[in-house]
């Protein structure tokens, strides 16, 4: 089961992951927000720093941050996915627990990082990319609930 967040930036929905894991216990992945791990590896504060460090990019730095942050969410599902194949064809058995067993939380689902792209194009009258939003339907193709 996987379980992901859909809400506007500041409103919580980091803290009420965390939590959650915390309360539901070992057998939940807690998939940790993308945007402020990238943020932090890259040595910024927080990940709208990378976005406002040059106001000429707004668009190109948005979309950037945007498609790997749903990129890197549909790859981690897909190959739980890809696993969990190869676990029902016997190949690796040992591994049937994921996908099918394992309980994922995601703190920020495909419809927030969209959000947060679109909230950047609308303030500089940009243009969005038509495939952020096919990216996002095929991230949101293997949540099971958003809260």
């Amino acid at each position: 089961m996987i379980i992901a967040f859909a809400a506007s930036h500041g409103t919580g929905k980091t803290t009420i992951a965390k939590a959650l894991h915390k309360q539901l216990g070992s057998p939940w992945v807690y998939y940790e927000e993308y945007y402020r791990r990238i943020a932090s590896s890259l040595g910024y504060q927080t990940p709208r720093f990378i976005i406002e460090e040059d106001l000429s990019v707004v668009a190109q730095s948005s979309a950037a941050l945007t498609a790997s942050a749903l990129s890197a969410q549909l790859e981690y599902l897909s190959y739980l996915s890809y696993l969990s194949y190869l676990s029902y064809l016997s190949y690796l058995s040992y591994l049937s627990y994921l996908r099918d067993d394992t309980l994922i939380i995601l703190d920020m689902g495909a419809p927030a990082l969209l959000s947060y792209y679109s909230y950047w194009m609308d303030r500089i009258s940009a243009p969005q990319i038509p495939f952020l939003k096919k990216l996002g339907q095929s991230l949101s193709d293997y949540v099971d609930y958003y809260i």
